[in-house]
């Protein structure tokens, strides 16, 4: 079969833009998270190695409600591993323990950093099952 003129690639193609808009997302995103102060690029390395492990089909993470005794659990153990690694003295981790039923500035952020990980696996998912 002959045609007068040829189709262009890009015609045949034209999800492509899609790769090139998350390309430029991401490297913007990783831009962003290289302006953090050094402590919390630690703890935000510990948030994408946790969610690295809930990444699979059927996860919670992408559950549609997702379960908020679940996300308080991970963000807890998140947290016990921060302070592990960082090596607080065992006195202030008794009197923190003391007083659990408040969060500490380190709770706080290990959750503001695990959601919004977690909502940019979410959002990056949903982009991508769009098109395929």
């Amino acid at each position: 079969m002959y045609f007068e003129h040829p189709v262009p690639f890009y015609v045949a193609y034209p999800f492509t833009s899609f790769y090139d808009d998350e390309m430029t997302a991401r490297k913007d995103l990783e831009m962003m998270k290289s302006y953090y102060p050094k402590a919390s690029i630690k703890i935000q390395q510990m948030v994408e190695r946790e969610c690295d492990r809930m990444e699979y089909d059927g996860s919670m993470m992408y559950d549609e409600y997702p379960d908020h005794l679940m996300v308080t659990q991970i963000c807890r153990r998140i947290s016990d591993k921060v302070r592990e690694e960082s090596g607080i003295e065992p006195e202030l981790l008794e009197m923190q323990e003391n007083y659990r039923a408040h969060s500490t500035p380190i709770d706080d952020l290990v959750r503001i950093l695990f959601c919004h990980e977690m909502f940019e696996r979410r959002c990056r998912r949903r982009r991508a099952r769009r098109y395929f």
